[in-house]
């Protein structure tokens, strides 16, 4: 069994990509699998590794333990390893040999074989003052890579940074839930939470990574308390979410999110998730979000006003949903409309400024394929593309039947005549509710002498319609 190492001591990039650095003599305690653990810190536990069947069985002879990173080794290793196969007794390398043409590499000999399917459990054990500095690591034999699963430990938990700007600073976590986690707060303090809105002092102002791992089933800035000393989500994590409401609302500083081992599919509620995070220059990815049981969507990416490219949600689920009142509201440096084509409403009965506002857009969102029929409201839904120019929305053959408000529904958008037209006749076939206020463009015309202005007649005469648009072509 090889090691490699590069003896070196110097600034360890993490996962999160936080810098720290150890200079020579420091106690850094890593465990075979990498975690990196503060100096002074206690040892990391056990971590399995499991070998892949791919193994080959007639070269069992050794396992090379691959650093990522350059470390440090200033003792004998042989006795501060600890492997178990298989829950067995722990046993320790046979023999350690420094390899004189590389100074970098140990290699190590075990009494027994590693054979394909085994449990192997790494463990570090701090005795003799050794300095260990490393990272993940990978598992080969007999200098080729195979299948290895777990060989460094998956943190599915939550992970953010925060700002401490001052010393002895306090961080509130606005985690409102029936709670039983475990918090590592970033500076070398852990501790179990099964209250609410947990509190830490940092002694000294710098950035903290916070991870939380157990059950915090909810998180809600709301505009409120230390909402801008967030500024990265890295893993919004499984750690048992049922409820999304204003979770990052105003959080201006929050820069970068990434959804990761999120298991959200309990989640009814995502009203006002992003709403004025206006330090989203890239979008936030949210690209493998789970959705499906969400029924609230209002104003979930409210005023992301410094968005060019919209969050991909293409591929999202949102079949439960019937609010989506401003979901995308005002995201005025948008250039790129957002994915929606594929989407299924046809449980929405609220669509109020839904896409209201996407004053930068150059060309319209695909709602062609929309299925609308349950909707009431629709005011202000498409209003406001001014950069658009003339536009054909594929909303021709919606189904207006349940709607009882299209206030300005199309204000400041221009809607093509063709595709006005063919709305206006479609309407009319349609049994409308009686006395509702629509607006459709001041810009938008329909064909003079035409069915269509039969059909507006009809519209305005028989259901008690007001409508106003920019009249004939």
């Amino acid at each position: 069994m090889r090691i490699k190492r590069a003896c070196r001591t110097s600034t360890r990039k993490l996962g999160t990509g936080t810098c720290r650095s150890w200079p020579v003599g420091c106690r850094n305690h890593t465990g075979i699998a990498g975690r990196v653990m503060s100096p002074g810190g206690t040892p990391p536990p056990t971590v399995p590794v499991v070998l892949s069947s791919t193994i080959d069985p007639t070269n069992p002879d050794g396992i090379v333990v691959q650093f990522d990173q350059q470390m440090t080794m200033t003792c004998d290793i042989k006795d501060q390893i600890n492997v178990i196969i298989d829950g067995a007794a722990p046993i320790h390398p046979q023999t350690v040999v420094h390899d004189v043409a590389d100074p970098a590499i140990w290699a190590l000999t075990f009494p027994t074989d590693f054979v394909a399917g085994q449990v192997i459990t790494w463990a570090y054990d701090d005795q003799g003052g050794c300095i260990w500095q490393s990272l993940a690591h990978s598992i080969e034999t007999d200098n080729q890579t195979y299948g290895v699963t777990n060989n460094v430990p998956v943190e599915t938990g939550f992970k953010a940074q925060f700002r401490i700007s001052t010393d002895n600073e306090v961080l509130t976590l606005p985690a409102t839930g029936t709670n039983n986690f475990e918090i590592n707060w970033g500076d070398g303090t852990t501790e179990t939470v099964t209250s609410t809105n947990p509190t830490h002092t940092y002694s000294v102002a710098s950035d903290y990574v916070v991870s939380i791992n157990g059950i915090m089933p909810t998180l809600s800035f709301n505009n409120m308390g230390d909402k801008d000393k967030l500024l990265r989500i890295y893993d919004l994590g499984d750690v048992g979410w049922v409820n999304m409401s204003a979770m990052f609302y105003g959080c201006s500083n929050l820069s970068e999110f990434h959804a990761g081992h999120a298991d959200t599919s309990n989640v009814t509620v995502f009203k006002q998730m992003f709403r004025l995070c206006l330090g989203f220059v890239n979008p936030p990815d949210v690209t493998d979000l789970d959705v499906s049981s969400g029924t609230n969507f209002s104003s979930m990416f409210n005023s992301l006003n410094n968005l060019v490219n919209p969050p991909d949600v293409s591929s999202w689920d949102v079949s439960s949903g019937t609010n989506f009142s401003s979901m995308f509201n005002s995201l005025n440096n948008l250039v790129n409309p957002p994915d929606v084509s594929s989407w299924d409403v046809s449980s929405g009965t609220n669509f109020y400024r839904m896409l209201y506002n996407l004053r930068g857009i150059t060309s319209t969102p695909d709602v062609s394929s929309w299925d609308v029929s349950s909707g009431t409201n629709f005011s202000y839904m498409l209003s406001g593309w001014v950069s658009a120019g003339t536009v054909s929305l594929g909303i021709k053959n919606w189904d207006f039947s349940r709607g009882t408000n299209l206030t300005y529904f199309a204000y400041g958008t221009h809607i093509s005549t063709v595709e006005y037209d063919a709305l206006l006749i479609s309407l009319d076939a349609q049994i409308l509710q009686p006395d509702v206020v629509a607006h459709f463009g001041n810009s938008t015309k329909y064909t003079s002498g035409s069915t269509a202005e039969t059909a507006r007649n009809n519209i305005i005469a028989n259901d008690g319609w007001t409508i106003t648009d920019g009249g004939v072509a």
